[in-house]
C-alpha cells in the first residue's frame, strides 16, 4: 500500500479519535499496522486508544522493538505494572489449516507452540523486561520549578498534554506518549495525572516555564533551519491592531480578524515539540494552530510547508491551513473552520 494512503488512514484515525469515535479510530489504526507493521506513529496512537494497560504494554513494547531508542516508548513502558502480561489489541487470531498463526500484525509465521499467541520472534518483541521508574504528581513537579500544582497543571494544559475533566485532569495522546498515566482519587473520583521523572528534563516544558516566568533561554535560532532561512528573510514589518508585528499583509488581516472577533491568540508561538518549529498563529481555546501558506510557488517554501505539515500530523495537533483564497474573505471561511474545533465566533 502506498505511503500516501497509509498517511491518509492515519490522519483519518486521528480525526476519529478527536471526534470521540474510538471504534473507527482503532479499526483504521489496525488496518495501517497490518499494512505497515513497523509504523511507529500508528503504534504510538494505538497505545493511547486501547482501553487496558495490557494492550498498551503490547503497543509500547512493539514500539521499542521497532526503535529501541524511542524515548516516548521508554517513558510509557516504565510506568506500567511490572507483573503485567501484554495483550494484542483487538485483532483476531487466525488459523491456516490446523496450524495457528502468530497474532502479531503482518506476521504469517506459525506460533511457537499450540495455544501460544506469537511466533518466537514476536514473543521476544513484546516480552522485554520492564524497568521501574518513579512517578511524580503536579505538586511534586511544581516544587522543582517553584510553581504550585494549579499553575503546573495549567502549564501542562497549555502544552496540550492534559485537558480538564470532572474537576480534574486527563491525559491527551501527547501526554500519554510522554509516559504519563491517569489515576483517579480513591475518595472523590477526581482524575489526576502522574508523570515520569524524565519530565523534569523535558526541553519543551523547561522552555515554556522559563517563558511564563519572564525568563528567556539563550538564543537557539542559529541552529534553527527555519529561522535562518524564512524567518530571517521575512522580518516583521506590519503592525496588527492588537500590537503584534507580523510578516505580511495577509498575516495582518488574519491577526486583525482574530482580535476583532474576540479570539485570544498568539503569533509565532513555538510548538511544544522537540523540533524547532513555529506556527503562524495559536489559539489556546481548542489548542488550534493556524498556518498561512503564502509562497507556495517557491520550491524552498513548498519544502518547508511539507516539513511543517508532517510535524503537525506526527503529533496530532489541530491545524487550520489558510491560503490567499481564504484571506480574501475571512468572514465566510474562518467561523466555519473554527467551529469544527468547537470555537464559536459570535
Amino acid at each position: 500500500m502506498p505511503d500516501s494512503i497509509i498517511d491518509q488512514m492515519l490522519n483519518k484515525s486521528i480525526a476519529a479519535y478527536k471526534a470521540d469515535d474510538l471504534t473507527t479510530a482503532s479499526k483504521l489504526l489496525a488496518q495501517v499496522i497490518k499494512q505497515d507493521p513497523n509504523n511507529e506513529r500508528a503504534w504510538l496512537w494505538l497505545s493511547g486508544i486501547v482501553s487496558s494497560d495490557a494492550e498498551r504494554l503490547f503497543c509500547i513494547k512493539r514500539l521499542l522493538a521497532i526503535n529501541p531508542e524511542n524515548e516516548i516508548a521508554k517513558h510509557g513502558l516504565s510506568l506500567l505494572p511490572n507483573n503485567l502480561d501484554p495483550v494484542l489489541p483487538s485483532l483476531e487470531k487466525v488459523k491456516r489449516g490446523n496450524v495457528e498463526i502468530c497474532t502479531f500484525p503482518g506476521c504469517d509465521q506459525p506460533v511457537t507452540r499450540i495455544g501460544f499467541k506469537f511466533c518466537y520472534k514476536h514473543w521476544k518483541a513484546v516480552n522485554a523486561p520492564i524497568e521501574p521508574n518513579a512517578t511524580l504528581t503536579a505538586t511534586a513537579i511544581g516544587e522543582k520549578f517553584n510553581l504550585n500544582n494549579r499553575r503546573m497543571n495549567l502549564v501542562f494544559s497549555e502544552l496540550g498534554w492534559i485537558t480538564r475533566d470532572r474537576k480534574g485532569w486527563v491525559l491527551t495522546p501527547q501526554g500519554k506518549a510522554l509516559g504519563a498515566v491517569n489515576k483517579t482519587h480513591h475518595q472523590t473520583g477526581v482524575p489526576y495525572v502522574l508523570w515520569p521523572e524524565s519530565i523534569l528534563n523535558n526541553k519543551v516544558l523547561r522552555s515554556t516555564i522559563k517563558s511564563l516566568s519572564g525568563e528567556s533561554d539563550e538564543p537557539a535560532a542559529k541552529n534553527d533551519k527555519e529561522s535562518t532561512s524564512f524567518r530571517e528573510k521575512f522580518t516583521p514589518t506590519h503592525r496588527a491592531t492588537d500590537g503584534h508585528w507580523v510578516r505580511s499583509k495577509a498575516e495582518m488581516l488574519i491577526d486583525n480578524w482574530l482580535y476583532m472577533s474576540g479570539i485570544v491568540h498568539a503569533y509565532e508561538r513555538q510548538l511544544p515539540v522537540e523540533e524547532e518549529l513555529y506556527c503562524d498563529f495559536y489559539i489556546p481555546e481548542g489548542k488550534v494552530y493556524i498556518e498561512y501558506w503564502g509562497l507556495e510557488k517557491d520550491p524552498k517554501y513548498a519544502s518547508r510547508k511539507k516539513e511543517k505539515i508532517e510535524i503537525y500530523q506526527k503529533y496530532g495537533f489541530n491545524l487550520i491551513e489558510l491560503t490567499d483564497e481564504h484571506v480574501k474573505n475571512l468572514d465566510d471561511h474562518l467561523p466555519k473552520i473554527l467551529l469544527k474545533f468547537n470555537i464559536v465566533v459570535s
